[in-house]
């Protein structure tokens, strides 16, 4: 189901409480089978996944939590991320693949596969060359500019949310941009509950 046919979607009733959303085995829109659970944040889960049609690849799966899939604005956030990933292609930024719900109504987002720990893990027993910190800073940079060209604004640049191919400072991808700005809109100000984002 894509995000164009939100006016046909029916929702079932929520599934029995799991320690997590998806089990090993689920396949999602009949294309990504989830192969094990990855790390969950303040609005969703994260999992790893393939392409059961396509050569195995690999792709991470972001579905929101149950507590928030009634938040409309919660939603609108959500799309907001496909949104701005749809726009962006660069190197240093994570491609995106494809937006969609799961059975239970819950959106979910796929990207792909970054196989490599975060800069936060890496940098806890690693100290980078100036060569190293340079050309970390410069491809960083130039994804963020390349995305606020676009009038996306990450808001929440930080280790965890930058992943190292093959664990690589040289290879970094930005990821997450759920609390993501349009620089174009008058008001940036992103909610959650009773609180801001970002």
């Amino acid at each position: 189901m894509s995000d164009n046919d939100d006016d046909k979607t029916v929702f079932m009733p929520a599934p029995a409480k799991r320690a997590f959303q998806f089990e090993v085995g689920d396949v999602l829109s009949d294309i990504y089978e989830i192969k094990r659970f990855i790390a969950r944040g303040g609005m969703g889960e994260v999992y790893e996944a393939v392409n059961i049609h396509h050569t195995d690849e690999r792709v991470a799966i972001k579905v929101m939590l149950p507590e928030f899939a009634a938040d409309d604005r919660v939603i609108a956030m959500f799309a907001k991320e496909a949104g701005t990933l749809t726009r962006l292609h660069h190197e240093a930024i994570v491609p995106y693949r494809l937006a969609s719900r799961d059975p239970f109504g819950r959106p979910y987002i796929v990207t792909s596969y970054v196989d490599g720990k975060s800069l936060e893990d890496r940098f806890k027993n690693f100290s980078p060359t100036v060569r190293e910190f340079g050309s970390l800073a410069r491809r960083l940079a130039d994804g963020l500019g390349k995305a606020h060209a676009l009038g996306a604004i990450h808001r929440d640049i930080a280790p965890d949310n930058v992943l190292l191919v093959g664990g690589n400072p040289e290879f970094p991808k930005i990821i997450d941009f759920g609390i993501a700005k349009d620089a174009r809109e008058e008001r940036g100000a992103t909610i959650i509950g009773d609180g801001f984002a970002g």
